[in-house]
């Protein structure tokens, strides 16, 4: 588990097709977060578990008025290397938008399929 304001690394970034349509924006595998909050949360099976929300990332509120998280397994915490490259790699891979490059974007995965529920943090795919 990780603490409030804890630096993680995306290690997961594989998400189901339509996730767009609850997300508008998206961890990077490799990229350094840190930790906004922890929140009580249910996976695609309606488990009870927790996600996090990050600094870095602020997503919409669903129906609900809950701003989705994501599954505390899709991140770990960086090496040292990675935290002295954190601040080189982020200039490098925003635009002048502001908005990750497209090579950069997390992959959507196409064959997956829509669930009826929309659950506050979406798991591994794995």
């Amino acid at each position: 588990m990780f603490d409030i304001n804890a630096k993680v690394v995306c290690i997961d970034d594989r998400f189901p097709a339509g996730i767009n349509d609850i997300f508008n924006a998206l961890p990077r595998k490799g990229s350094i977060y840190t930790v906004r909050d922890i929140v009580p949360a249910q996976d695609w099976k309606l488990r009870g578990t927790c996600a996090v929300l990050l600094r870095e990332l602020e997503n919409r509120p669903n129906k609900h008025g809950i701003e989705p998280g994501f599954q505390c397994g899709r991140f770990r915490e960086p090496t040292a290397v990675e935290l002295e490259n954190v601040a080189t790699e982020s200039e490098s891979l925003v635009n002048v938008k502001g908005h990750a490059s497209p090579e950069h974007a997390p992959k959507i995965d196409q064959t997956a399929s829509s669930a009826s529920h929309v659950p506050t943090c979406y798991p591994s795919s794995d």
